[in-house]
């Protein structure tokens, strides 16, 4: 059903039926196609549905040409290139009396959210194909601020920050944590405080160890504690 009227016992009464009985990828019905004949280039508009109604001016709208666009479907074309067709779905929602605003935009596989995005429930999954790396980053605009990182190679999770170039701050790997540095096997807590010299703290039977380690010769020395 395609628009509908609310009874007054609160029942659903449709304007628009189309009806079909296909039930399979071949023989798919009903089905409601929007066919754009002109000659396709990339960037054409394909078509849209509107959603309209009336306002403190007009109410209620007698005509579409006085009711005002409330919240949209717009198709386009990315890529007409025959064989290698590309599309975009695009969801538009009116702010501000501006019903271009694009809240959220489906462009091949890709999907923008524009603005707040409330997920309800406890669960945010991502999911990435086998031995694909997967990240959260977090942009001013189109600069890349910090990220959330799988490394699938290594089975690891990364904070990065850097103010673009996102540098690794925090390593977790295999229940191991290197800040500055990815953490070696075994040593539960790594940190590095100079450009090749950083201090590991492990644990050997109910001992704490720390030592640190100059990266460049990979040799192990005491760690000096000074105090002020």
């Amino acid at each position: 059903s395609i628009g509908g009227l609310e009874g007054t016992d609160g029942t659903f009464i449709p304007q628009v039926v189309i009806e079909g009985s296909g039930t399979t990828a071949a023989k798919m019905s009903p089905t409601l196609a929007l066919f754009n004949s002109s000659t396709g280039a990339d960037g054409d508009t394909l078509g849209s549905i509107m959603f309209m109604g009336g306002d403190s001016t007009t109410q209620p709208p007698t005509t579409p040409a006085n009711a005002s666009v409330y919240a949209g479907i717009l198709a386009k074309i990315t890529d007409e290139t025959n064989s290698s067709n590309d599309g975009e779905l695009h969801f538009l929602a009116t702010k501000g009396n501006d019903n271009t605003n694009t809240a959220m935009s489906i462009v091949g596989s890709d999907v923008t959210i524009t603005g707040t995005a409330t997920v309800t429930g406890a669960l945010i999954d991502l999911r990435a194909s086998a031995d694909t790396d997967s990240e959260i980053i977090f942009r001013e605009g189109s600069t890349a601020k910090a990220m959330i990182f799988n490394d699938a190679s290594t089975n690891s999770l990364s904070l990065s920050d850097g103010g673009g170039t996102l540098s690794s701050v925090v390593n977790i790997n295999s229940s191991n944590v290197g800040i500055g540095i990815v953490p070696v096997a075994s040593q539960k807590l790594q940190v590095k405080t100079a450009s090749n010299i950083n201090f590991t703290v492990s644990a050997v039977g109910s001992a704490l160890r720390i030592n640190s380690v100059n990266d460049a010769a990979d040799t192990t020395a005491p760690l000096e504690m000074n105090a002020s």
